[in-house]
């Protein structure tokens, strides 16, 4: 998937830099899927196969913010213990 993080978070790294990590990593799915819905929403006529297209995008976009959850939610549990 395109949309992957570019950096693995450090267990060494303090929790406010994860944190501004998770947000960085978050916002690039978060802001395609929401480019998406908002062409669904206009007024441009869009073709049964470009609806699927954008489907399929928006379906993509959540499973990679699903992943970084789950990435990202043990090593910010860790921090806060």
């Amino acid at each position: 998937m395109s949309d992957t993080s570019d950096h693995q978070p450090d267990d060494n790294i303090d929790l406010v830099d994860l944190i501004s990590l998770f947000i960085h990593d978050l916002r690039v799915p978060t802001n395609n899927g929401l480019g998406y819905c908002e062409l669904f929403q206009s007024e441009i006529p869009l073709s049964e196969e470009k609806q699927r297209e954008f489907q399929k995008d928006i379906s993509r976009q959540l499973e990679e913010i699903s992943r970084l959850l789950k990435e990202y939610q043990p090593r910010l549990q860790n921090k806060l213990r």
